[in-house]
């Protein structure tokens, strides 16, 4: 109450709004100040791979009930190799054939071809109109040695260019077999490289033969069809 004629002075009065502690003002959180040595990149998430399991929320129960698990399998991925331990390989060691073995299976060789040789010329006798004097005076003449000498050739060539890829009847005779230097099978390249240069030894008294030289220069050796004993 005022007594007297005092003066009611309004700017000593604070006046507060109604709605104050009603709930209707928040309180304002309070700002954060970070600094930049605070502040890092967070990194993104790595891209999934294969056979990562993927988060998944109340399904676990079913992929244990089902039998299988929550993986997912990338069908493009790159799946891990495993290195197979590499064991050396043991190389065949061969006997080597005895001159005698190598000379007897090449003689039983060209009695096969001269044995062809000749029934190719007998069936030309045979179907041929000519008479018997006729094919006396052919055989006596050069017009035949030229003949044999090309017919034995294609012969020779053709019969060991083909039969020594595996083995032909003479060194089958007496179990031999060629392989080349470093023991694998030969090719045909080999075995015609060999072929030609036995067949020029005839014209210099089978001395290529005798010195292996048919063997050095197409990279093949004559050994024994059994493999050396420890």
């Amino acid at each position: 109450m005022l007594e007297g004629n005092e003066e009611f002075n309004f700017d000593e009065v604070s006046f507060k709004p109604l709605t104050k502690g009603l709930g209707f003002h928040k309180k304002e959180p309070p700002s954060v100040v970070m600094n930049s040595a605070q502040i890092k990149s967070q990194p993104f998430p790595k891209k999934l791979k294969g056979h990562q399991v993927l988060p998944s929320k109340g399904h676990e129960s079913l992929g244990t009930f089902y039998g299988h698990s929550n993986t997912w399998q990338d069908p493009f991925g790159d799946k891990p190799v495993e290195e197979e331990e590499s064991t050396p390989e043991k190389s065949v060691e061969f006997c080597e054939a005895l001159h005698y073995e190598k000379l007897f299976s090449f003689l039983a060789d060209l009695i096969v071809i001269l044995g062809l040789v000749s029934i190719t010329f007998l069936c030309f006798f045979y179907f041929s109109p000519m008479t018997a004097n006729q094919g006396v005076g052919l055989l006596s003449s050069f017009i035949f040695l030229k003949a044999f000498l090309i017919l034995f050739s294609v012969y020779f060539l053709t019969y060991f260019s083909f039969f020594d890829l595996s083995r032909s009847p003479g060194k089958d005779l007496f179990n031999l077999k060629l392989i080349g230097v470093n023991g694998g099978q030969l090719t045909f390249k080999q075995t015609f490289l060999r072929s030609i240069i036995a067949l020029i030894s005839f014209l210099v008294a089978f001395l290529p033969l005798i010195v292996d030289f048919h063997g050095k220069l197409s990279d093949s050796r004559l050994v024994k069809n059994e493999q050396k004993s420890d």
